[in-house]
């Protein structure tokens, strides 16, 4: 699996290859120049999308640099007894502790006045609004990619392979192959309800899972296939309406996209996450969330400062989760 924390991609709106260069704004006798930005586009945030809001704990002092809850276990057993009650069995229990790291972090950004004044004559944007908008978006990207891919040097886990949570690989359908793309609808749904009955049945039943995330696309593939030639209902919506829990009245199931699905399984395979997205499962620690620091004059530069620190995401009951590869 990869650790490394990827560089999102961006969707260049009207990008043309005589882009003039940052602040320098170029108006011909016979150019309408049209006072308006036009942002480029980035994919959305979605680390606050998978985990429950009840989960990120906000709570913590900023000046730890871990937070720890303990685990108490029991063992034992009634049992008939004999007479006098010499074979009477003992219940015993036992705590532990788990510790999930904290780090600090920031981001910075410099302005000089001259550019600020320039931005402000060429065009309605002001510069010392801009920034902290734009620091903001840094420091969830940084969240982002923290969440789903880890990092090793501070001992975050990644929520797309946190260790202990089971795995599995797509059965072959009647083809031979494992991917959707050569799967028959039946094969399909086979794959989704054996996803959702594996964490069900491996837990005893202690975990009801309610998610499924998917590449976006195979979600895209299996909303838009019909069930067989002479259906008018979807592989998504005969699944919505016909899974195990839905059909025993567990609850309703729901289906999204996940971008770094497509090759987050082993060797860069397709990976499917099922789970019980639920408040107990997830843990967050996020003692200091975005605070932009009141601006620094130096000479003619006004520099802003930002921090925030979080933890790692971390989830306290992995069986609550389901890997599935080669879809």
């Amino acid at each position: 699996m990869p650790v490394n924390i990827p560089v999102m991609p961006a969707f260049n709106f009207g990008a043309q290859p005589t882009r003039e260069s940052a602040y320098e704004f170029f108006i011909s006798n016979m150019e309408q120049f049209q006072n308006r930005f036009r942002d480029v586009k980035y994919p959305d945030i979605f680390w606050n999308k998978v985990i429950p809001a009840e989960s990120v704990d906000t709570g913590i002092n900023p000046g730890a640099s871990m937070v720890s809850y303990p685990v108490a276990d029991w063992k034992g057993q009634g049992a008939f007894r004999a007479r006098y009650g010499k074979n009477i069995p003992t219940v015993s229990t036992t705590f532990a502790k788990n510790n999930v790291p904290i780090q600090a972090a920031a981001i910075s950004a410099i302005m000089d006045t001259d550019e600020i004044r320039g931005v402000l004559f060429g065009m309605t944007l002001d510069l010392r609004t801009r920034f902290p908008e734009i620091m903001r978006m840094a420091c969830e990207r940084h969240v982002e990619g923290v969440y789903f891919y880890g990092d090793p040097v501070v001992g975050f886990l990644p929520f797309l392979d946190f260790p202990g949570v089971p795995e599995a690989v797509a059965a072959a359908g009647a083809g031979g192959y494992t991917d959707w793309a050569r799967k028959t609808p039946d094969e399909i749904l086979a794959d989704l309800n054996t996803a959702l009955s594996a964490i069900w049945v491996n837990s005893r039943q202690v975990h009801v899972p309610n998610t499924i995330y998917l590449p976006p696309g195979h979600l895209g593939y299996i909303a838009s296939t019909p069930r067989s030639a002479n259906s008018d209902t979807t592989i998504l919506g005969y699944f919505l309406k016909n899974n195990l829990f839905t059909n025993q009245g567990l609850g309703e199931v729901t289906v999204a996209a996940l971008p770094y699905l497509g090759t987050a399984g082993v060797s860069g395979a397709a990976r499917m996450i099922a789970c019980e997205r639920k408040g107990d499962n997830f843990l967050m620690p996020f003692p200091l969330p975005f605070e932009l620091l009141a601006p620094q004059y130096t000479d003619l530069n006004i520099k802003l400062f930002a921090e925030y620190k979080f933890g790692a995401v971390h989830l306290p009951y992995p069986q609550a989760f389901l890997y599935t590869d080669g879809i």
